[in-house]
């Protein structure tokens, strides 16, 4: 990967310019001018390794390199707030995220003002991260920042397709399932054309597409979107690449919707425990496959089997994102499907009562 390159370069710069002064300790016992320049040298080289890094890579370099961001960003102010946002981003480290974002957007507005192209950049991004955190401030910038872009750029720009893909998700998460479909099959179909059928942002298009088809009982649709999402993804990345595991766990929710719970176990499986080295127990990648499991043993008549999984996802998901987030909820309800063919009211009518 070109970016690892970039950052190992990181660490014979600074044993030339700094050779006395640790990683990690950066400025202890040195003047303040020699600290100050330390972290600019280290803050450009981050920040452009992460400039550099694929779209469709960044879960697995963000967990590389966000121990570098925290060093950085700790006592000095840095030029690269929105990659560095991103990085907690995909960490899920979302209020970090959110934080530096506004930061950013502010800083953007000051230097640019509201109509640059770097301004609306960094709302659309800050937007994403609202969305993450369940924080649907979402939809009013992004409809802002695709209005802008639409009337600045044109409507094939890049960023304005950007912006369109992210506005149709936000639709997606508020149920605004029709107009989420009517923007994503624009956004799909401006992607193929600017980058081709193989492309990541075509890809993610692709998903989302399938995601809206699946909301709106569109089955096959979505199926038929999945099964050419996963080879791809197989072809460009590997088996064990993130996307393709993310999209390999969406056909097998589709598996679930067409009754084929067989099929859909067996791949679960496969990705939850994939996940699980990747990323460890307590992602929401993770989680997401756990809870999904747990309601496919659930369809197989595997009771014991489904509450004892969604028991635990739905701890994890209270624990890190609360009781009133959308996952929080969805693993709620199915834990409650769930009692009641056990037969166990009580803690049914328990959980109930955090339901929204």
């Amino acid at each position: 990967m070109k970016s690892e390159h970039i950052l190992f370069s990181t660490f014979t710069l600074r044993e030339k310019l700094f050779p006395s002064i640790p990683w990690y300790t950066a400025g202890l016992g040195t003047t303040l001018a020699e600290a100050e320049l330390y972290h600019s040298c280290m803050d450009d080289i981050l920040g452009m390794s992460v400039e550099e890094i694929k779209s469709h890579d960044m879960e697995l370099a963000s967990l590389r390199l966000v121990s570098h961001v925290d060093s950085l960003i700790e006592g000095f102010p840095t030029n690269f707030g929105w990659q560095y946002a991103e990085i907690y981003r995909y960490v899920e480290r979302y209020e970090e995220a959110k934080e530096l974002g506004i930061i950013e957007v502010e800083n953007q507005r000051r230097l640019h003002g509201q109509d640059n192209l770097n301004t609306l950049t960094a709302m659309n991004n800050l937007a994403v991260t609202y969305g993450k955190l369940g924080q649907f401030e979402a939809e009013k910038l992004q409809v802002d920042v695709l209005e802008k872009q639409r009337r600045l750029l044109g409507e094939d720009n890049w960023h304005t397709v950007r912006a369109m893909h992210t506005l149709a998700g936000t639709y997606h998460d508020l149920g605004r399932f029709e107009d989420a479909e009517k923007l994503q099959v624009e956004a799909l179909e401006k992607w193929q054309t600017l980058c081709g059928s193989d492309h990541p942002r075509t890809l993610d298009a692709m998903q989302g597409l399938a995601m809206i088809y699946h909301n709106l009982h569109r089955f096959e649709e979505a199926e038929k979107l999945y099964i050419i999402e996963v080879e791809k993804w197989r072809q460009l990345a590997g088996d064990d690449h993130p996307k393709t595991l993310i999209a390999m766990h969406a056909l097998a929710i589709k598996y679930d919707d067409l009754g084929h719970f067989d099929e859909a176990e067996k791949l679960k499986v496969v990705v939850l425990e994939k996940l699980k080295k990747i990323f460890g127990e307590d992602h929401s990648d993770t989680l997401k496959a756990m809870t999904s499991l747990g309601w496919t043993y659930h369809c197989l008549g595997c009771l014991a089997e489904a509450e004892a999984m969604q028991v635990i996802a739905l701890e994890k998901w209270r624990m890190l994102f609360g009781d009133d987030h959308l996952e929080t909820q969805r693993v709620m309800r199915n834990l409650i499907d769930t009692y009641y063919s056990l037969d166990k009211q009580a803690e049914a009518a328990e959980l109930k009562k955090l339901l929204k």
